[in-house]
This record gives C-alpha cells, structure tokens and sequence, in this order.
C-alpha cells in the first residue's frame, strides 16, 4: 500500500484547526490518483489533507492480470480506512489541531466502489462520500450523519 499526502497549502504547516481529510481513490486498473478527483484541488478549495491510495490491486498488472480475484472491495476498502487511520493518529497523537469531524472520501469507478466499501465498513467514519461512477447504488450523505451543517451542505 501507498499513500500519496497532499496539504491545503502543499506544506504540512498549512493544517489548521478546521483542516479535514478527504480520501480520493483511483480508478479500478489505475494507480495514485488517476481518475478521481484532485488531490491537489481538494485540498486547496475543502481545507483538508487529501489522500491517495495505492490499495490492493492496484495498477493494470494486478488488477487485471493477476493471480488474485476481485473481492468486491472489502480488502481495498480496508487499505483505504488504513490510510486515513495512519494520517488521523499522526495528528491526534502529536496534538496536531486538526478537523476530526472534517472526514470525507470519494472516487471514480472502481475507486467509487472503494469509497462505498470503505464507508459500510465504517460507517461512523465519514461524514461525506461521495461515489463517482461505481457499479454500487449511490448515495451521498452518510446516513449516520443526524443533522446537515452549512459545511456538509456546502461539501455535499
């Protein structure tokens, strides 16, 4: 797994207090962050760390060619929840300020997929995906999410 880290500010000191995460996966067969949202925008315009993941699979080569079969997204799902984790608990243990209830993800196709997975298999996580095309039934709002802030109006 890899994970590609990208400030508002392109610097780390440029995380405030009200900066966010925001997970952007790639599409199936892709690596990094092709086909998915801007890393580089998302963090410049959401005030969030965003974040890309080179989940299991990734790449034309293992995800088309080899030997393993496809599970659906569980296991990139759980890639991409160790992502977040990893920046969440840098933060949070070096008393970093930080948005902790700023925590968003999306992605295109496959990546969609993830993003979805990811959610059901935490869904107290986000409070934002966003699905850009998977083959899954879509929905935005994380339906553990009580009540809309201006933010998540704003964001979603």
């Amino acid at each position: 797994m890899r994970v590609l880290i990208h400030y508002p500010d392109g610097t780390r000191a440029s995380i405030g207090s009200r900066t966010g995460i925001f997970l952007t996966l790639h599409n199936w067969g892709g690596n990094d962050c092709d086909g998915t949202a801007s890393p580089q925008a998302l963090a410049r315009e959401f005030n969030v760390i965003a974040l890309c993941v080179n989940y299991l699979q990734s790449g034309l080569k293992d995800s088309i060619e080899g030997p393993e079969t496809y599970d659906f997204g569980w296991l990139q799902g759980l890639d991409a929840l160790r992502a977040v984790w990893l920046v969440f608990h840098e933060l949070d243990s070096s008393k970093k300020p930080f948005g902790p209830g700023r925590v968003f993800a999306t992605g295109g196709s496959g990546g969609g997929n993830v993003t979805l997975m990811a959610n059901k298999l935490a869904p107290r996580t986000f409070t934002c995906v966003v699905d850009m095309c998977s083959t899954q039934p879509r929905y935005v709002i994380n339906p553990c999410l009580q009540e809309f802030t201006e933010e998540s109006e704003t964001i979603c």
